[in-house]
């Protein structure tokens, strides 16, 4: 079903009438495009790639390909309207499936932080809550001995099925240390060494550092050593990574194996040449990116939708309270972190019309934001804030949530 434009326009459409409309949606399938995409953080802060785009760090993802301006996707905005703290940097990142979404998306820690440990596999659940998915301890026993302390510096899952049940939904989890180590399985593993772990608990390594090396080499024809691997993906049971070292190449993807070559270079992914870290490969969805900049106790604040359906509408969601209403009919993030019955929502929703917004010929909206306290409500964390959140109405995707800390 195809919702046109006046149905938006209804006086009295309750949070009950937002879950109507929502139904009513039918999230379409996508055509796959000509180049890669990928979902990553930087190794170091990015600052301001361009004046259209907001200061970058290390705890960023962002939504990077050929062709495409950056797309910050979930920052510290993001983090705030979902958890009580956000991490000083992000070091690896996965999903499960094949749509960056709660339940599917997987993140590793640079150091201990938020009450995780830097070698464990910390999942945004279904329910918009974050939790260890695998425990450091877990993967250190596989190595040998639980007492082991590791650092998983870039995972992936090879073969898993979304919502299977296990660890590693049916599959299992391919990974790379940050720091060499002795173990008893497996003898000496170094931080470019990658690894796989299946379910019934068998590890295995896939490639020594020397192997990844030796891919760049016949990649690239550079001789330099790769130093760590930091990012790692798993694409139709091929491994592609991103490694530390030479500068010339530790912003690019490569593909490891009998046809190792680079899948996409420091230019594709517009990074000023920026080293990579966490690495997601995404599928033909692209999701759709929400934030904020600059939008409390100032007179230049903006709010900007990005990788939205060009010239296509899009309702914008806000509300105080934090909260957590599942959108299983569509697709992008897999719910809204909004309290329905939230006062500034509900009074959003019984206006005139919608706040709905037409985006431009590249699928963005920019509008100036100034927020004020007016209508803030209580976040995961206590404080009072705001949460928006971008609903692209012609694809059905979903945002991931931006909050403002007041």
């Amino acid at each position: 079903m195809q919702t046109s434009i006046n149905d938006f326009h209804l006086r009295g459409f309750g949070p009950l009438g937002i879950a109507a409309l929502l139904a009513g949606l039918t999230a379409p399938a996508f055509a796959q495009g000509s180049t890669e995409r990928f979902l990553v953080s930087t190794t170091n802060d990015v600052g301001a790639l361009d004046a259209a785009l907001p200061v970058l760090t290390d705890t960023d993802l962002m939504a990077v390909g050929a062709g495409a301006r950056p797309a910050p996707w979930f920052t510290v905005g993001h983090w705030f309207a979902l958890a009580d703290f956000a991490p000083r940097d992000v070091d690896g990142a996965a999903l499960r499936g094949s749509v960056a979404a709660a339940g599917d998306l997987y993140m590793s820690f640079l150091s201990d932080d938020g009450g995780f440990l830097d070698g464990d596999l910390v999942r945004l659940d279904a329910d918009g809550v974050f939790r260890v998915a695998v425990a450091e301890d877990q993967i250190a026993l596989a190595l040998g001995d639980a007492a082991l302390d590791i650092d998983v510096d870039a995972f992936a899952f090879d073969g898993a099925v979304p919502g299977a049940p296990g660890l590693f939904g049916g599959g299992r989890l391919v990974f790379s240390l940050a720091a060499d180590v002795d173990t008893a399985v497996l003898g000496p593993v170094q931080n470019g060494d990658v690894l796989a772990l299946d379910e019934s608990g068998v590890l295995t390594r896939l490639f020594a550092e020397d192997d990844v090396s030796d891919a760049l080499a016949l990649a690239t024809g550079s001789s330099a050593s790769i130093g760590d691997v930091h990012g790692l993906e798993v694409v139709s049971g091929e491994v592609w990574v991103a490694v530390q070292s030479p500068s010339e190449f530790d912003g690019a993807v490569l593909a490891l194996g009998a046809l190792a070559r680079i899948v996409a270079d420091e230019a594709d992914l517009a990074l000023g040449g920026e080293e990579l870290d966490a690495l997601i490969h995404l599928g033909p969805e692209q999701p759709l990116s929400l934030w904020l900049e600059g939008a409390v106790g100032g007179s230049n604040g903006r709010g900007v939708v990005q990788n939205g359906t060009p010239g296509g509408p899009a309702l914008l969601v806000g509300a105080g309270a934090a909260g957590w209403f599942p959108t299983p009919e569509l697709s992008g993030f897999g719910g809204l972190a909004v309290d329905m019955n939230d006062p500034l929502l509900t009074a959003l929703l019984a206006g005139p019309s919608l706040p709905i917004y037409w985006l431009d010929s590249e699928g963005s909206l920019a509008l100036p934001a100034n927020v004020s306290s007016v209508g803030a409500g209580t976040g995961p964390g206590g404080g009072l804030g705001l949460t928006l959140q971008a609903v692209d109405l012609l694809s059905g995707r979903v945002s991931a949530p931006f909050r403002i800390v007041l």
